[in-house]
């Protein structure tokens, strides 16, 4: 996003280049702004730069179209500017590109060119803790996430010599979630307001936070406001949240709650099953397995006396793809030859 921006400024002036979110697009496009007060269509728009040989448009954090119900307006749009020559720039972090390149391989049938933005080199990450004196963490998968620049700066915000014993990856993205929302005022309630914000927003399927929603008129959601977590649209009297990752801990915070609870009945539930749920949940799954696998045992055994949907899918992926797989596969390698290998 920060590289796109920089280009998306740098360009401005050269040719025509655009940068949205999706659910920006689909609001930019909707009948009801054109029949409010627009005089635009999607044709007007593309007509206005036919005179243009080039021509960007570029779709902010993308994984997003995956998650919609109707792909069709979306679908529609970017079928359109591909049919009037524009570049289309899709800008996702790693975690979702497969889910993304599938998306767009099925809908819009275009080879796809991946430019990946490297994270910096462990001797560089080395080199910088040397030069300004702080200390890396003793476990190697908190240490792998700083080479993000991103995570990088987050945790020297909060850094302090307690940063250094964080054990896990769970822990080192809970940390950060408190500093970066409490912003150091640790008596603040900001954290559980914001959770409760990102689970209703889930629930909702909904981009936006709206003015009725609950918790919004008092001194926490100020805070959110103050700390940069939640930005206001004053076009459409919304709120949204800054930062995608702040979601994603957000999920990662609620799952880890249920789940304390010890009730595993409905805890499915309890947590929702929007897709951006279900991406937190095989990532808290991963985080526990490296962290803490004996933690889970029981829940996994759990699951998998369930009937076969997408949780208990989700459960066999992230154990296969963690260092449990296989004692995961031998205590349940009967399950998996069963009725000709379903599961598999």
């Amino acid at each position: 996003t920060a590289a796109v921006k920089d280009f998306y400024y740098d360009q401005l002036d050269q040719y025509p280049v655009f940068i949205l979110k999706t659910p920006e697009i689909l609001d930019f496009f909707s009948p009801e702004k054109m029949a409010a007060s627009w005089s635009i269509s999607i044709q007007d728009f593309l007509h206005i730069h036919t005179a243009f040989a080039t021509k960007v448009f570029i779709v902010d954090s993308a994984e997003k179209m995956v998650d919609l119900n109707n792909i069709e307006p979306i679908q529609y749009f970017i079928a359109e500017l591909l049919k009037n020559d524009w570049s289309i720039v899709f800008t996702t972090r790693t975690l979702y590109l497969e889910d993304l390149t599938y998306f767009v391989h099925e809908n819009f049938h275009v080879p796809i060119e991946k430019i990946e933005l490297s994270p910096i080199q462990e001797f560089e990450l080395d080199k910088i803790a040397q030069t300004n004196k702080f200390r890396l963490s003793t476990n190697s998968r908190v240490n792998e996430l700083l080479r993000i620049p991103f995570y990088l700066n987050a945790y020297l915000q909060a850094y302090s010599s307690q940063m250094e014993t964080i054990s896990d990856v769970y822990e080192l993205k809970n940390t950060l979630l408190t500093r970066q929302v409490n912003g150091g005022n640790y008596k603040s309630n900001a954290v559980a307001t914001f959770c409760s914000l990102v689970k209703q927003k889930n629930i909702d399927a909904s981009y936006y936070i709206f003015p009725d929603s609950p918790n919004i008129h008092n001194d926490d959601f100020s805070q959110l406001l103050e700390n940069e977590i939640i930005g206001l649209d004053k076009e459409n009297n919304a709120f949204y949240i800054v930062h995608d990752v702040y979601e994603e801990w957000a999920l990662t915070k609620i799952i880890q709650m249920e789940f304390s609870k010890g009730d595993y009945g409905n805890f499915f539930e309890r947590i929702g099953n929007s897709l951006p749920i279900r991406r937190a949940y095989r990532i808290w799954m991963l985080e526990k397995l490296h962290s803490k696998p004996d933690s889970l045992s029981t829940f996994i055994s759990y699951v998998m006396e369930m009937p076969d949907d997408y949780w208990k899918n989700e459960t066999i992926i992230a154990v296969m793809l963690s260092p449990y797989a296989s004692v995961f596969f031998e205590i349940y390698s009967s399950s998996f030859l069963e009725d000709n290998h379903q599961l598999l």
